[in-house]
């Protein structure tokens, strides 16, 4: 036997598969578009792990910015409620001083 008569004994053995085994055949090719569509479709494995990896990393960032939130709030409350608090805040954010204080200010040499 030589390729040539090889070739066309294997591709009589495939048409004769194809020939007596069509059910088979579709379901083979149903089982396999379902199992792409399981892995890499829309709402598939690998789409369903990058979404939960978001919504983790999102989970996050809300929670970082309610904490955030709680601390401008008490923060607010503060300033509402004391004065030494809206003072405290001129000073160090503003450099404001009360009328007749002095400031002295130090400059330090940061090149040893």
């Amino acid at each position: 036997m030589n390729s040539g008569e090889k070739k066309n004994t294997i591709l009589i053995k495939i048409l004769r598969i194809f020939k007596y085994n069509k059910f088979l055949i579709i379901i083979f090719i149903l089982f396999c578009i379902s199992l792409y569509m399981a892995f890499f479709g829309d709402t598939g494995f690998f789409e369903m792990k990058k979404l939960d990896k978001e919504n983790k990393t999102i989970q996050k960032l809300i929670y970082n910015d309610s904490l955030k939130s709680a601390e401008y709030k008490t923060e607010i409350q503060e300033l509402q409620e004391s004065g030494k608090k809206i003072e405290q805040v001129a000073r160090e954010k503003y450099k404001m001083t009360k009328p007749g204080e002095k400031i002295f200010r130090i400059k330090t040499d940061t090149i040893k």
